[in-house]
């Protein structure tokens, strides 16, 4: 079990034979934000206010190279596993279907740089206009944001006393943040769904790409 701080990550290891009764001290680690990295997706936490401290997490996929079809059938080239050797940064010249070609000259002419995809998902949480001013910076450059828009706009008093958001104010974060995306979650039980197209049209008078899961409004 891991639990973040804003500095750093403290670790727990629990053991079955004892009930998982016994924390362990596992080690901490110190963390400028990112708290985990992978070839595949690295993640950061946020620090969320919501009667005490919560946690949101932003994830990104790192850029990749991808081969520009196009470009590799003008070059009269066959894919084979010499692209593999090509995206894992071979130098000088590299056997191309039995003919040597320079790597550079190829991976000119070949990659193309794809930026990774992003998102941030962001629960139980206080959104008032601090809260904002903080997390916006926070957020620019992510491509989605998943987030909790619980009450009405109308019940914003309700919103703040439990701290939790209503649609207008997370709408109001992305667009704050610049955001491409934004994915309206977990609306409060007290709205029958013939209430949700409102509360939508709230959100989107502020943020046009606000939206609900697919399949919320059929």
């Amino acid at each position: 079990m891991h639990d973040v701080h804003d500095k750093h990550v403290q670790s727990f290891r629990f053991e079955a034979h004892e009930a998982f009764a016994v924390a362990h001290d596992a080690g901490s680690r110190a963390h400028d934000g990112t708290v985990l990295t992978t070839p595949q997706i690295s993640v950061q936490a946020v620090p969320l206010e919501h009667h005490g401290r919560s946690l949101g997490f932003i994830l990104r996929e790192p850029d990749r190279e991808r081969v520009n079809p196009a470009a590799l059938a003008g070059l009269g080239l066959r894919p084979g596993p010499w692209l593999a050797a090509l995206k894992g940064g071979a130098t000088g010249k590299i056997d191309v279907n039995g003919q040597p070609h320079d790597a550079a000259a190829l991976r000119a002419a070949l990659m193309e740089r794809e930026t990774g995809e992003s998102l941030a998902y962001l629960t139980d949480f206080l959104l008032d206009d601090a809260q904002q001013a903080r997390l916006a910076p926070i957020l620019r450059g992510v491509q989605t944001l998943y987030a909790e828009a619980q009450y009405a706009p109308e019940d914003h008093a309700l919103a703040t006393r439990h701290q939790h958001t209503t649609v207008t104010q997370v709408a109001s974060l992305a667009h704050a943040a610049g955001l491409p995306a934004l994915t309206l979650l977990h609306l409060s039980r007290r709205y029958r769904p013939e209430q949700w197209p409102e509360m939508l049209n709230a959100a989107q008078a502020i943020h046009p790409a606000a939206r609900f899961p697919d399949g919320w409004l059929a």
